[in-house]
C-alpha cells in the first residue's frame, strides 16, 4: 500500500502545482477528508460484510488508515464479550500473528472472501508487475488455537482492475471491474508464512494507449476465496491469520 500512496501523492502534487491551489481540503474539520467516505468505526460492518467484489472495490478506493481500510471481507466473526472488530477483515494486515480474520458464515465458509488493495497507477507509466502475498494460515496465536479452527486449504486468488476518478476529494469507480489474473492456489496446513506470487503484465481494459485514456488511473484488487479447508478439531470457523502484499515488484 506505501507504493499505491507513494503513486497518488505525486499525482497529487503535480496537478496542485499545475493549477496552482493552495489547498485542497479544508482544515476545519480534519476528520470530513473524504465527504461521504465511509470511516472504518462507524462502517466497521459495511467493511466486513461487502455483497461482492465492486462494492469492496469501492469501499478501498477511499483509505484514511493504511491498515484498518485496505482490507474487507464477505463476513467476519463476532463472539460474545470480544469487541466487535475482533475477527474484523483488517486483522490479516496489522502483521500481528496473535490476530486473525475470521469468516461469520455458517459451516466451514466456503465461498467467503476477504479482499485487499494491492496498486494504484496511470496509464501511461504502468509497467508489468510481480505481486508476492504473504499469507499466514489458520490462527496462528497458538498451536492449540491453530488446530481447534478450520485452516484454508485450496482458494482462488483473482486480481481484479477497474478505473477510477482521482482527482476528485472522494475517489469513484469510472469503469466496471475487470479480472486481470487469477488461479486456483494450494496452501499448507502450517502456521508458517506462505507465499504467493502473480502477475499483472497489463492493464487489461486498456487496448491501446493514447491521448484520450493515457492519464486514466487504475487500482488493482486481490480477491481471496476459500473453496476448501483443513478441518479444525473443535470449531467450524475458518481463519487467515495474514493476508497481505509483501512487495510489488515493476519491470524494469
Amino acid at each position: 500500500m506505501g507504493r499505491i500512496i507513494k503513486n497518488l501523492l505525486l499525482a497529487l502534487v503535480t496537478i496542485l502545482t499545475i493549477i496552482n491551489y493552495t489547498e485542497v481540503f479544508t482544515q476545519d474539520d480534519p476528520e470530513d477528508r473524504f465527504p461521504g467516505c465511509p470511516k472504518y468505526v462507524r462502517d466497521m460492518n459495511i467493511r466486513g460484510n461487502v455483497k461482492n467484489a465492486t462494492e469492496a472495490f469501492d469501499l478501498l478506493l477511499n483509505q484514511e488508515d493504511e491498515i484498518k481500510h485496505s482490507v474487507v471481507s464477505t463476513s467476519f466473526l463476532k463472539e460474545k464479550g470480544k469487541p466487535d472488530d475482533y475477527y474484523a477483515p483488517w486483522r490479516a494486515n496489522d502483521k500481528d500473528k496473535n490476530t486473525a480474520w475470521v469468516e461469520g458464515a455458517k459451516g466451514d465458509g466456503i465461498g467467503e472472501k476477504i479482499y485487499i488493495a494491492i496498486e494504484a497507477t496511470d496509464v501511461e507509466r504502468f509497467k508489468p508487475l510481480t505481486i508476492n502475498f504473504n499469507i499466514i494460515n489458520g490462527c496462528a496465536a497458538s498451536e492449540g488455537l491453530f488446530n481447534a479452527n478450520n485452516r484454508v486449504k485450496k482458494a482462488k486468488l483473482t486480481i481484479y482492475e477497474a478505473c477510477f476518478n482521482f482527482f476528485s476529494q472522494l475517489e469513484t469507480r469510472k469503469s466496471d471491474l475487470v479480472i486481470n489474473n487469477h488461479k486456483i492456489i494450494d496452501l499448507a496446513d502450517t502456521s508458517a508464512a506462505q507465499s504467493i506470487q502473480m502477475k499483472i503484465p497489463a492493464i487489461k481494459s486498456v487496448k491501446k494507449i493514447d491521448d484520450n485514456n493515457k492519464h486514466d488511473w487504475y487500482l488493482f484488487m486481490a480477491e481471496l476465496e476459500i473453496l476448501e479447508v483443513y478441518k479444525g478439531t473443535k470449531y467450524s470457523d475458518t481463519c487467515i491469520t495474514e493476508f497481505n502484499v509483501k512487495d510489488v515488484i515493476e519491470e524494469k
